[in-house]
């Protein structure tokens, strides 16, 4: 994830969003070079994927890039402090739990 470009792994599978584009399928087995988008002919499983990274972005408080952009700076500052102090939460409840 950086500035809502998106990639996922999933062992042979990479899904790649390019911002603000769709989800491509990618089989890196068989194409390394990221030249054929498969995601028409595995449509299930570029969608297991995007589920997984929506989830993934979720549990982390991950911000839409179009969201910080339009936030005036010292908005940015404020959320990314309301985002650090909400890790450092779960962190130590996490260690709590152990």
């Amino acid at each position: 994830e950086h500035e809502s470009n998106c990639a996922v792994r999933d062992g042979r599978w990479k899904l790649v969003s390019r911002h603000p584009g769709r989800w491509e399928l990618y089989d890196m087995a068989a194409d390394r070079t990221e030249l054929r988008d498969v995601a028409a002919a595995n449509p299930g499983q570029a969608a297991r994927m995007a589920a997984a990274h929506a989830e993934w972005s979720n549990d982390l408080g991950i911000r839409k890039w179009e969201d910080l952009i339009a936030m005036p700076q010292a908005g940015r500052f404020r959320a990314w402090q309301e985002d650090e102090a909400e890790r450092q939460r779960r962190t130590d409840s996490s260690r709590l739990d152990q």
